[in-house]
């Protein structure tokens, strides 16, 4: 079985997560400055950097999350 000899750790991505809104999709990164190295998460729609999480998700998962959107269904998350 090709499937047993696959780390399960290797399946899964590391995302930023918004618990405001329950978004995959919103959290951007963006730098500070020009000069410096320092990067800050802030949410596209609740517009602010409070409440973004870092969490592991099935790369299958993002997938099916984009592909959501695309059809214009959008998909929110409850993180605890």
């Amino acid at each position: 079985m090709l499937f047993s000899f696959i780390d399960p750790f290797v399946l899964f991505s590391k995302t930023h997560c918004c618990k405001l809104c329950g978004s995959i999709v919103s959290p951007i990164t963006t730098s500070t400055t020009s000069v410096s190295s320092k990067k800050v998460v802030t949410c596209r729609s609740c517009e602010t950097s409070k409440g973004i999480e870092l969490i592991a998700v099935p790369y299958v998962f993002r997938y099916l999350t984009s592909e959501l959107i695309s059809m214009n269904i959008r998909l929110n998350l409850t993180i605890k």
